[in-house]
């Protein structure tokens, strides 16, 4: 069934355009903030190690969402020639293209975890590595729809989601670190155990527990991924895209699948190595220098 196309679109200027996304951005700076501070608080300098460890891993694996960019150049261009048919069947084109690249950068991050983490040395960031990596999924998902109505010259899906998922991290994160972690030391106090395993004081209560409390703050960042795509995927289902009957019925016919294919990798492949090759850079010296502090503690206890 076609999304209902009742709106008139309006495209919007350069400057609205930016000031939108540049509003949104300061939007989610201030959030971020807010997440960060009371997150130290609950889960300490260790938990938030483990936090740091799950999400550099996670970074050149999300950066391949930002290959949507090509879907908005390809939709901008189309739109600009009255090519609307062709509108619509790179947004439908896209969509498996950007659920097989999401699922395999799942795979990627889930498979790798235990090796990266063992190769570290930082066992303890493997719970926020897989709570992590579902949201490789929905970002490249929600990158297919952003990149969307950004080529339609509509930004305020864009902005919309990605304040919503700031806010349902924040919340959603910090909720689950302060419930894992009081319900693990409520067991403590009780029995002298933490998720039945035996402990000898408070202190390595806590430690034992730092993990898994990181594990539930980084599940906010899969839960506002998740909560983004949704947002998106709903938005287009029930107002559509504002392209009219009209519209389609004058465009000329439809370029073939395999030609819109063929473009719309070779304008995401470069745009993706691009963005991948700055995070693994930050990840590889993220990396060096976890293992230079794991040599120098054990050398120096």
């Amino acid at each position: 069934m076609q999304p209902r196309n009742h709106q008139k679109r309006k495209r919007q200027s350069f400057l609205h355009g930016a000031l939108i996304l540049t509003v949104s951005m300061i939007l989610v700076k201030l959030i971020g903030a807010m997440f960060k501070i009371p997150l130290t608080w609950i889960i300490t300098e260790e938990g938030l190690g483990y936090f740091n460890t799950a999400y550099h891993f996670y970074s050149p694996i999300h950066s391949l969402a930002t290959a949507g960019f090509a879907i908005a150049r390809m939709v901008s261009e189309n739109l600009a020639c009255g090519r609307y048919a062709d509108v619509r069947r790179i947004h439908k084109l896209s969509i498996p293209i950007f659920l097989i690249t999401g699922g395999l950068g799942l795979a990627v991050m889930v498979i790798s975890a235990p090796f990266y983490v063992r190769a570290i040395g930082n066992g303890g960031a493997l719970p926020a590595m897989f709570c992590l990596a579902p949201a490789i999924l929905f970002s490249c998902l929600s990158s297919v729809y952003r990149g969307y109505y950004e080529g339609m010259s509509n930004m305020y899906p864009t902005a919309i989601s990605e304040v919503m998922e700031a806010i349902f991290k924040l919340l959603v994160g910090l909720s689950a670190a302060y419930l894992v972690f009081r319900l693990g030391m409520g067991e403590f106090y009780s029995s002298g155990t933490v998720w039945g395993q035996q402990v000898t004081s408070e202190a390595f209560a806590k430690s034992a527990l730092l993990p898994y409390t990181a594990a539930a703050a980084v599940f906010g960042v899969t839960i506002g991924s998740f909560a983004s795509f949704f947002y998106l995927w709903i938005r287009h289902k029930r107002k559509g895209d504002s392209i009219t009957c009209s519209e389609l019925q004058c465009s000329p016919p439809c370029t073939d699948r395999k030609s819109i294919v063929g473009r719309l990798i070779k304008m995401a492949i470069p745009i993706g190595i691009g963005a991948l090759a700055v995070n693994v850079a930050a990840l590889v010296d993220t990396t060096f220098l976890q293992t230079r502090i794991n040599h120098i503690m054990s050398v120096h206890p």
